[in-house]
């Protein structure tokens, strides 16, 4: 559509004044017009601060009992006999007294003591803001003072003041027939989706609390179990979670004990019995155990030398006591070998002590992960609401470009030239002939594409998001983003886009679609014939209507013969100006 100023026409009426015979009047016309601007910036002072310091918490227990039994019993006896025979008496007395006393006394105490140390951290956010605001105001005014009388002295008359119109003329022109394509391209907004499937990501991670029964997020999982814990491999998990961890105790190892005695001729004829102790540690049972003994005895004596095979320390710990007995020896030797075997009640405290370790470690690699978590969240936050809006509809402009190139030329189409280096100059020289030989032959085959398609006048439609993949329903269904349009079009599934050639491009783009190239097709090929066909058409002229392709040089706008183009209306607009029309109206009947 064309519009072409045509005049000036009286409009509405604004006010009537009406006269007397004779009468004379000042009137007073006032315009203006006010502008103002103003200016305002903003001065944002930043600050974050970040601590740690470690918390402990210790909870202790303590228990004691005592018990004491004491027992006592006595027994007095008393007899006393007396007799005489003539002159002779005798007298006997006796006394017998038992006494028994028992003390049993048992005390047991009992302290159990639990610390816990944890890491507790602040952040803190501090904005200060300043802002400068200068405003300006400016004005202009107009006044015009006019005398009119009534130049009647037998009748009345009014005057009129009306608004002054500006009178266009409105023209349609046919831009004439196009090659066009129209076609379907899969979820165009899927190659800058990327920030905000980031953001969709981590706020799933921050969802899921530390090793939860839905944890999908690797470094949130902690599903170690004690029993996994062996001594091969606690050094690869130590690593793994950057703790230190305290090797385990041997699985077996070795105890004995040794003596030996020398006797005198005189202390060996009697048979004696000694003791040998050897000491297991608790976590430790006694596996195998191997005795050894050898003697030596005086001429003359039969000795004597019982040693016990000590099979009965298989399966014990603790202080144990081997029993042997000597006679007639001179000398003798005694020793204990015995191979422990560690508990599996040992074991497993170890396992779980180390397991402990490695549970917090990962919990405070968790909590350190949260965080980095929650800033990149915040600067991916601001950063996706402070692009505007032009900004978003210029990529996705671009965006369903791309999409249409890759869909309408097929997947032999390169944006870049195959087997060129990422950086074509070394040391501001192109790195070599051939390089810039397929890089000027490319360059062609780039302008050739942004000139024969009519990228301006692209129209894309978008379609659901139940277009796209399956498994990005989901995402796509609840995605968000600060601007709806755009967000709408991260959302779509499909696009169609219609496409319209160039006037004059029609056979070339027709032979680089079909060959990949520039070269031309052929005279016979049928694309080159429905070229040819509407050229013809667009070179029609009909009575009344603009031609696709005048001839004339002139404005069809400001040639109004047959062909060059349609009236289809007018449209007006107030003029800006103190120069009010003015009507006279004397129809007024006198008096």
């Amino acid at each position: 559509m064309n519009f072409t100023p045509a005049g000036i026409e009286r409009g509405e009426l604004l006010h009537s004044v009406p006269l007397a015979p004779g009468e004379e009047v000042n009137i007073a016309h006032k315009e203006w017009s006010n502008t103002s601007e103003e200016f305002q910036k903003l001065v944002t002072d930043f600050l974050e601060a970040f601590s740690e310091e470690g918390v402990a918490e210790k909870s202790e227990l303590a228990q004691a009992s005592a018990s004491q039994t004491q027992h006592t019993s006595g027994l007095d006896m008393s007899v006393t006999a007396s007799g005489g025979y003539g002159p002779v008496n005798v007298s006997a007395s006796i006394s017998r007294n038992v006494a028994d006393s028992a003390t049993k006394s048992q005390q047991f105490s009992r302290n159990h003591s639990v610390a816990l140390t944890r890491k507790a951290s602040s952040r803190v956010k501090k904005e200060h803001k300043i802002s400068f605001k200068v405003a300006s105001a400016s004005g202009t005014e107009d006044q015009a003072v006019r005398r009119i009388k009534n130049p009647f002295d037998d009748r009345t008359t009014r005057i009129d003041y009306f608004q002054l119109v500006r009178k266009w003329k409105v023209d349609l022109f046919r831009y004439g027939l196009r090659l066009t394509y129209d076609l379907v391209v899969p979820e165009p907004g899927l190659g800058i989706l990327g920030r905000v499937q980031e953001i969709n990501e981590i706020r799933a991670a921050l969802d899921q609390g530390f090793n939860s029964g839905a944890t999908t997020i690797k470094w949130a999982r902690f599903d170690l179990e004690p029993r996994e814990l062996t001594p091969s491999n606690y050094a690869a998990l130590a690593a793994k979670y950057g703790v230190a961890l305290s090797p385990p105790p041997p699985e077996e190892k070795q105890a004995s004990a040794a003596e030996t005695r020398v006797w005198s001729r005189d202390e060996a004829k009697h048979n004696q019995y000694y003791t040998l102790e050897i000491d297991v540690d608790d976590d430790y049972l006694v596996e195998r155990v191997h005795v050894e003994a050898s003697r030596s005895f005086y001429t003359g004596t039969t000795p004597e030398f019982w040693v016990p095979d000590a099979s009965d320390f298989v399966g014990k710990s603790g202080k144990l006591t081997l029993v042997y007995s000597a006679k007639s020896l001179s000398s003798a030797f005694v020793k204990i070998d015995a191979v422990l075997r560690l508990t599996d009640a040992a074991m497993m405290e170890w396992r779980m002590k180390a397991w402990g370790a490695l549970r917090d470690a990962a919990l405070a690699r968790y909590y350190e992960n949260r965080q980095m978590l929650k800033e990149r969240l915040d600067y991916l936050s601001t950063e996706i609401g402070a692009t505007d809006a032009l900004s978003l509809r210029k990529i996705e402009r671009e965006e369903v470009m791309k999409c249409t190139m890759r869909w309408l030329f097929g997947p032999a189409f390169a944006y870049a030239v195959p087997g060129v280096p990422a950086n074509s100059f070394d040391d501001g020289q192109m790195v070599s002939p051939i390089v810039f030989a397929l890089m000027q032959q490319h360059g062609e085959v780039i302008k050739f594409i942004h000139q024969a398609i009519e990228w301006e006048n692209m129209l894309f439609f978008l379609y659901p998001y139940f277009w796209s993949h399956v498994s990005r329903w989901g995402e796509k269904k609840f995605l968000s983003h600060p601007d709806s349009t755009h967000r709408a079009f991260l959302k779509a599934g499909s696009a169609r886009v219609v496409l319209t050639i160039r006037p004059g491009f029609e056979r070339a783009f027709a032979s680089f679609i079909e060959t990949g190239t520039l070269d031309p097709l052929a005279p016979d090929h049928p694309y080159l014939r429905i070229a040819e066909e509407m050229e013809a058409y667009a070179n029609t002229n009909y009575p009344g209507i603009a031609a696709a392709n005048p001839t004339s040089t002139d404005s069809p706008a400001e040639d109004d013969s047959p062909g060059q183009g349609l009236k289809i209306g007018t449209w007006y607009e107030y003029v800006p100006t103190s120069a009010l029309d003015i009507g006279f109206d004397t129809s007024l009947p006198s008096g």
